[in-house]
């Protein structure tokens, strides 16, 4: 049909009283079907939103991931290189202390650290050490040490694979340093520290997990 034949079959069609309820009622029920078709887009949208909101809410932000890790509550490995020369410290931290195993080309002992004071455990007794780190700098394995090193350092973020890099490189005590962190949706899994020719490899689990140490 035409527009000129639905022109005039749209008049022949008004000229009567049921033609024009017709027309009412044709009108009506497309309002009404355009109603509900603007309600369900729009419910759908809300539910989308609301949805996108909440995974939002509960997805912790690098912030609160570093936070996390200065309760000092985790397993650690810590993996030191030197020239060529490796040495593992793989342990648990809970607070202030730490209980774990140092490994290198030469020796493999236990080890267990209360705030500062440093022991190798023999025979199931503790004997006080000053050769724990073997001249490393301990502070390059201090989480909260690295943290507040960098809180207002500016940082380059990287995508890798699931993980997100939080690169930083500035001077501290006038050498270069390079610090990158790894963290997945919601903890920090590594850190990795480039200093005075020394490269750090500090990997974290079970944060917040440990309720006591197995000294």
């Amino acid at each position: 049909m035409d527009k000129k034949n639905k022109k005039n079959f749209i008049k022949k069609l008004w000229s009567t009283e049921r033609g024009k309820a017709v027309i009412k009622l044709s009108i009506y029920l497309v309002f009404i079907i355009l109603v509900i078709i603007f309600v369900n887009v729009t419910s759908s949208m809300n539910k989308i939103i609301k949805d996108t909101k909440i995974v939002e809410d509960v997805t912790p932000t690098i912030q609160e991931m570093k936070d996390d890790l200065l309760k000092n509550n985790y397993k650690y490995t810590y993996t030191i290189t030197k020239d060529t020369k490796k040495t593992v410290y793989s342990g648990e931290r809970l607070k202030k202390e730490e209980v774990g195993t140092k490994e290198n080309e030469i020796e493999t002992i236990k080890y267990y650290v209360n705030d500062v004071t440093y022991y190798q455990i023999k025979m199931g007794e503790k004997i006080e050490t000053n050769n724990l780190y073997d001249g490393f700098n301990i502070n390059m394995m201090d989480s909260e040490f690295i943290l507040n090193l960098i809180k207002d350092k500016s940082t380059l973020i990287n995508q890798k694979k699931k993980l997100k890099e939080y690169s930083y490189e500035f001077t501290h005590e006038d050498k270069n340093i390079e610090i990158s962190l790894l963290a997945s949706e919601d903890v920090i899994k590594e850190i990795d520290i480039l200093y005075d020719n020394i490269k750090y490899n500090l990997k974290y689990s079970s944060i917040g997990k440990i309720s006591e140490l197995d000294i």
